[in-house]
């Protein structure tokens, strides 16, 4: 079945987004953060 084949992209594709957005929150926010306390 081809339905999985285009599932499998999606889903690998919405974690790739999933992983971006933490990232900027961790990176920037974090980053943020450590900037005010000093």
């Amino acid at each position: 079945m081809r339905n999985s084949a285009r599932l499998r992209a999606i889903m690998s594709t919405t974690t790739l987004i999933i992983i971006i957005v933490i990232v900027l929150l961790l990176g920037g926010g974090g980053y943020g953060f450590s900037r005010r306390r000093r």
